[in-house]
């Protein structure tokens, strides 16, 4: 029986909570999701506004982006409880 190749993210990480998978393993995950959709808002928006800018700018406004993410999470919470 072939094996399967290892995830790079474990699924028990979506499902992080009181009961849930190790805190560590579920940032990290949440952290790649946000780099990767915060890298490829950021190339768009770069690419459609500002097609002549380097690629560098992309790499700033998408950590930009991972950061606000990582703000308004902590003001939500902050709100909830």
């Amino acid at each position: 029986m072939p094996r399967r190749a290892a995830l790079l993210v474990s699924p028990r990480a979506f499902h992080a909570g009181p009961c849930g998978a190790d805190p560590k393993e579920a940032f990290v995950s949440v952290f790649l999701i946000r780099a990767a959709v915060g890298t490829a808002a950021a190339y768009a928006a770069m690419r459609i506004f500002h097609p002549e800018a380097h690629a560098g700018y992309s790499l700033v406004l998408a950590g930009v982006l991972v950061g606000v993410a990582y703000i308004v999470e902590k003001l939500r919470k902050d709100r909830e409880g």
